[in-house]
Parts: C-alpha cells; sequence; structure tokens
C-alpha cells in the first residue's frame, strides 16, 4: 500500500544519506530500488560522462547560513583559498565521486536552484544527453 511505499522509500532515502561513504555506485543502486518502487526505471549516467577515477567533490558555497553555490573540485582546501571570503564551502559528498558524477549532480543543483550565484552550467543544456545527466544527479 502507499504507506509501506512511503516508509521503504523513507527508509532508502535515509540509507543513501548514511552511506554516502559507499558512492555513488550505492547512489544507483539505491536509484534502482526507487525505481521499483515507483515502476520509473532507473537513469543511467550518460556515457559522456562516465569513467574516471573517483576523486571529485561537490560542494555547496555558504554565505549568510544560505546556501548559495554549488560546485566541483579535486582539492576543497584549495577551492576554498579560491573563493575567498564569498562563501564557505560544504562538502556534500562524503566520498569522492567521477568528475562526470561530480558534473551530474553538480548540474541538477544548478538547474533546481535558479536563485544560485553560478554563473555557467557544468553541462551545456546542448547535449543531446543533458535531460538525462541531470536526471541522474536527481536520483
Amino acid at each position: 500500500d502507499a504507506n509501506e511505499k512511503a516508509r521503504i522509500v523513507g527508509n532508502i532515502t535515509g540509507h543513501v544519506a548514511v552511506n554516502v561513504a559507499a558512492g555513488a555506485a550505492t547512489k544507483f543502486a539505491i536509484g534502482k530500488v526507487k525505481s521499483l518502487i515507483s515502476g520509473k526505471p532507473p537513469v543511467s549516467l550518460p556515457q559522456a560522462l562516465s569513467g574516471g577515477p573517483a576523486n571529485t567533490h561537490v560542494y555547496y558555497g555558504i554565505k549568510g547560513g544560505k546556501r548559495v553555490y554549488v560546485g566541483i573540485t579535486n582539492d576543497l582546501k584549495r577551492r576554498q583559498m579560491e573563493h575567498g571570503a564569498r562563501f564557505t564551502l560544504q562538502k556534500i559528498t562524503d566520498a569522492p565521486v567521477t568528475r562526470g558524477e561530480a558534473r551530474a549532480i553538480e548540474q541538477a543543483l544548478i538547474k533546481n536552484n535558479p536563485g544560485f550565484q553560478n554563473i555557467r552550467n557544468s553541462i551545456s543544456p546542448t547535449h543531446t544527453w543533458y535531460n538525462q545527466a541531470v536526471k541522474w544527479g536527481e536520483q
């Protein structure tokens, strides 16, 4: 029934939040389980973004206690110095992900937060796989 589905999805969502250290593979596996419950197939990462080492983090830029920016980096300390006093970085990913995965997550957050200070897309909306990447990042 609907209550049981809601409980399962809540447990799955909590599992993703608690077990982020397992990385994007777990995120995708949880996406598969959620898709079984919702009846919608999971979205795979576009081939153009696949592969490479898991050495990138996604972060929020925090200003005045609010999220105002999203970015990706392979060195949070260096990136904080580059941003300076503009805002403080808050890591979103507990474990590093591949650059392609980070770009998909970043683009989903940019698209869903039009008030963010980001001036560039991580992924161009003109790519044929743009919507697939955003959907993957939202999972």
